[in-house]
């Protein structure tokens, strides 16, 4: 009987910088996820409604609507979907507001990506 592979656990990462998205799909693609991309609030709203995901990082800044925006529809539509907010400004406030919400983590960029993957592990 042939080796089957296991499936991989599917990230949607929400970020409008294509740098950034690179690095953060090279660094989970290698920590055995699989992920997939969206620009904007609009398409990953709609991705996650349509998508069985592992978990969701979500930028705060937005080109359509804020991040906060986003993680308050995804709660919304799917409760259990581990949410992780990720910040290039960090405010206290900020991540107050985030955990408030139902944020299952926040980060600042630049990204720490050992406490990224312990993050995705214990959230899952």
């Amino acid at each position: 009987m042939p080796d089957e592979k296991p499936c991989p656990k599917m990230v949607l990462v929400i970020e409008d910088e294509p740098a950034v998205f690179r690095v953060i799909k090279l660094q989970l693609e290698s920590e055995g996820y699989a992920v997939i991309g969206e620009t904007t609030g609009a398409g990953a709203i709609e991705r996650a409604t349509h998508s069985r995901l592992f978990a969701v990082l979500c930028d705060l800044g937005l080109p359509d609507m804020s991040g906060f925006d986003v993680l308050s529809q995804i709660r919304a539509l799917k409760p259990e979907l581990p949410v992780i907010v990720v910040t290039g400004h960090h405010e206290e406030a900020e991540g107050r507001r985030a955990f408030a919400m139902g944020a299952a983590d926040y980060i600042t960029k630049p990204i720490d990506f050992n406490y990224l993957t312990n993050a995705l592990l214990l959230n899952s």
